[in-house]
This record gives structure tokens, sequence and C-alpha cells, in this order.
């Protein structure tokens, strides 16, 4: 199982024309392939070209619903907040794009 966002961050590598190795890999060794978000909201198999051989396995899951990860999150974080030790506190967060171990390391020099 493949799963991608719907809106992909570097769409030039995926919507390069002629054959690519992407297309073969997902059309290929994939058995079903999970879009996180809605076809009514923004298609990928429309806008993208790399799904060409493979949009029958394609399955939508819809958005997530936050709210009850919210209200758990929230019972906890009171007490991890409690925990942590007094001063400042310093969060680097990177996403799953290609640029997380340049920021991060960047993080780490400051």
């Amino acid at each position: 199982m493949l799963g991608l966002r719907d809106v992909l961050q570097d769409q030039r590598q995926w919507t390069a024309p002629g054959p690519t190795r992407t297309r073969a890999v997902i059309r290929d060794y994939y058995d079903a392939i999970w879009i996180y978000g809605d076809p009514a909201v923004y298609d990928p198999v429309r806008e993208y070209n790399i799904f060409d051989g493979a949009a029958s396995k394609v399955h939508y899951t819809g958005y997530l619903d936050q709210r009850l990860r919210l209200e758990f999150a929230g019972a906890q974080a009171a007490q991890l907040l409690g925990d942590l030790p007094p001063g400042r506190l310093v969060v680097c967060l990177v996403g799953g794009g290609h640029d997380g171990a340049a920021l991060a390391e960047a993080f780490c020099r400051c």
C-alpha cells in the first residue's frame, strides 16, 4: 500500500511528461494507493499523470477528523507540560518533505 497526500509537494518530479520510474513503480509494485483527501476538493488522479495504469488502485480516505485526538491530547497535555523542566523550550518540527534533514541540521547548529 502506498499512502500519499492529495497535494504532492514537488509537482515537477511527479508530473514530468513521458514514462518515468515513479509511474512504473506505482503501477508495478503497489496493490493499493491510499490518498489522504477528498477528490471533490482536489483530485490527484486527474491532476497528476503518475497514476497512468494504476488509477483503479486508488482509494480516497477522506480527511481525518481531529476532534477525538485533540480531546485525548488535551487531557494529557497538562501533565506533559507540568513534567518539563523550568525554562525555555525550543521545538523543531519537520514535515515529510525533502528539506526536513537540512532544517533539522540548521536547527541543531543554532
